[in-house]
Formats: structure tokens, C-alpha cells, sequence
């Protein structure tokens, strides 16, 4: 695959855990890891480009701007590669708007795409959330609304097309392909939702959750309300073990999911409401029908280290990254 250059200029140095230098007070957004276990922190300032910064924690980070990368580039979410690259998931506007993988080199200001879907003509009520990306086989996974209707998607050939599994329910197996309909359908009916992909270090394991609905999921139809369907409605959390093909639909219950992360050896934490109250919750693919809550508030941007043993998140009204143990 040929891969775009794009030159980025490299601002300064910066240091972690204060608000001094280039980056003033403006508060973090996305946070995540690269494959070294360097921090990986972008900050969206009211009136200047995307920064990102990477660097060991605790430690001295180095900065550079977004503004030659695309126009009105916002960052949806981080994900690891190998040293000195960091992956970011970009969404651009101006005259190529399009959600784009890229692979960022802070230190020689140089972005690569690896794959991107245009946005441009996209419907009301439609778009492109968040995304995660394997290394091992190349694959973006993405999260996409459909006319109020959120699915998750694989990028081939520049278009999202509806990832492929059969995800087993109390009321019978059912197929996420088939219940979910493309972005740019004319509206959307759907049998179940999906949201917020997650993969582990590795790429083993792919997360995400799912609601169904009962009889049928209604977004931009004469008559029905215009989506997002179902936030504060129940969901699930489905797992596919990605190298021996297992699906599996955990017990756990929860409303207004904002993220979930997996690790290697099957452990999971999840950003959601579980009877009611919001916060981090932690609990394994084997056993997961109470999840112990680790954290109290409203987390996003969830991204476990390559070890598997420290999560990144951003928790709402904080300036910082919020990190976590794992055990």
C-alpha cells in the first residue's frame, strides 16, 4: 500500500502533568499509548490546531501540531505502533473531508495515511466515531452512525462495510452484518446496535457493545426519532476471540457506554452506567455478570498500555490523563 506523506512541524518541549510551555491550559482530550509504552496525549485549543505530544510519563514530551496534516483535523481516538509512530484516528474537513488512520512521527513531523473513508456527501445523522486498528492483519475497525443507527465497520477499498459476526443472545443467535444497515442506507431499521470498538494489545481479542431492540431499532424514518437510539436504554458487551473465532455475549448490563478496553489475557474495563451509577468497571471474559466498579465519574478514551497492565482515559472536567493499575 502507497502511503501519503504529509510534513508536520514540531513544536516544542513540554513536560507531563503540568500547563506550562506551548500547550497553555488547554485540557486533554484523547490520550493513549504508543508501542514503547510512551504516553500518547492530544489536546484540541479553541483557537489553534490539534497538539499532540508523546513522551514517557512523568517525564519530558515531545509536541507538534496537527495543521499540516489536514484541515480541521479532530483526533477520535489513539492507538499503538512501533516507535518513534504513533497511531491517530483523524477526522479532516475542507475540500477532502474524510476519517483517515494515520501513522504520526511527533519527532520527525511526518503523518502516513493507512487508510481512509471520504466523508463528504455524508447523510444527516450519519457519520464516523471512534476507531481501533490491528497491526497484525492491517485492519481498521471503526465506529459509524447510519441515520441514527450506530454500527461497527471494517475500512476496505475506502468504504466501511458492516463487520461480519454472529453474536449469540438469549432470544437466538443474530447477525451483526444483517442487522445493521450501511452508512448511506435511506434509513435505518436495524435489530441491533453496536458501538465503541476495542481491541487488545495484540489484536486478539475485538470488544464492543450491543443492544437490541424489541421488534425493531428505528432512526431517520417518517415518524421515528432521529437518532442516536437506545444510549440510555441496556446494553451488552460482546467479545470475539479473533484467533480461534469464539463470540461470546458477556452478563454484564449497563446504560450510556462510552468506551470499553481488553486486554491479552481477557481482562476488561468498561466506561459505563452499571445500575445506575457511572464510572470504570473491571471484570474478565470468563466472568462478568458483576463487574467491580475501580473508578466513580465519566470516563472516555480508553486505551490500555501494550504490557496490558495500565489503562489511559480522560475523565470529564479533568485537564489531565486519569491512569489506572490493572491487576
Amino acid at each position: 500500500m502507497k502511503l501519503k506523506r504529509v510534513a508536520v512541524l514540531t513544536a516544542c518541549i513540554a513536560v507531563l502533568g503540568t500547563l506550562a510551555g506551548c500547550s497553555d491550559d488547554t485540557s486533554v482530550e484523547v490520550a493513549g499509548w504508543a508501542a514503547n509504552g510512551d504516553v500518547v496525549i492530544v489536546r484540541h485549543p479553541y483557537d489553534r490546531p490539534a497538539i499532540v505530544q508523546t513522551g514517557r510519563r512523568g517525564g519530558s514530551l515531545h509536541e507538534a501540531s496537527l495543521k499540516n496534516v489536514c484541515y480541521g483535523a479532530t483526533v477520535k481516538s489513539v492507538f499503538a505502533l512501533a516507535s518513534p509512530q504513533v497511531g491517530l484516528v483523524l477526522s479532516c474537513g475542507g475540500d477532502n473531508p474524510r476519517l483517515t488512520f494515520v501513522a504520526f512521527d511527533v519527532r520527525a513531523g511526518r503523518a502516513d495515511s493507512l487508510v481512509a473513508v471520504e466523508t463528504a456527501g455524508v447523510a444527516y445523522s450519519s457519520g464516523f466515531g471512534t476507531g481501533v486498528w490491528s497491526e497484525k492483519d492491517r485492519t481498521a475497525f471503526v465506529d459509524y452512525l447510519t441515520l441514527g443507527c450506530s454500527g461497527i465497520g471494517t475500512i476496505t477499498d475506502g468504504q466501511v462495510k458492516p463487520v461480519q459476526l454472529v453474536v449469540p443472545l438469549s432470544e437466538g443467535p443474530t447477525s451483526l452484518a444483517s442487522a445493521l444497515p450501511e452508512p448511506g442506507a435511506p434509513g435505518c431499521e436495524a435489530k441491533m446496535l453496536a458501538r465503541k470498538p476495542a481491541l487488545s494489545p495484540s489484536g486478539r481479542y475485538l470488544a464492543f457493545f450491543v443492544r437490541t431492540c424489541p421488534g425493531t431499532c428505528y432512526g431517520q424514518l417518517p415518524g421515528a426519532t432521529v437518532g442516536p437510539v437506545g444510549i440510555d436504554d441496556t446494553w451488552k458487551i460482546v467479545v470475539q476471540d479473533r484467533a480461534g473465532g469464539k463470540v461470546s455475549t458477556l452478563d454484564a448490563e449497563v446504560s450510556r457506554p462510552l468506551g470499553l478496553v481488553v486486554n491479552d489475557s481477557g481482562m476488561l474495563v468498561i466506561s459505563a452506567r452499571v445500575a445506575g451509577h457511572g464510572g470504570l468497571y473491571q471484570c474478565v471474559i470468563e466472568k462478568c455478570d458483576a463487574p467491580r466498579r475501580v473508578a466513580d465519574g465519566a470516563f472516555w478514551s480508553l486505551n490500555i498500555n501494550p504490557g496490558g497492565n495500565q489503562l489511559v482515559a480522560i475523565r470529564e472536567g479533568a485537564t489531565n490523563p486519569f491512569y489506572l493499575a490493572l491487576s
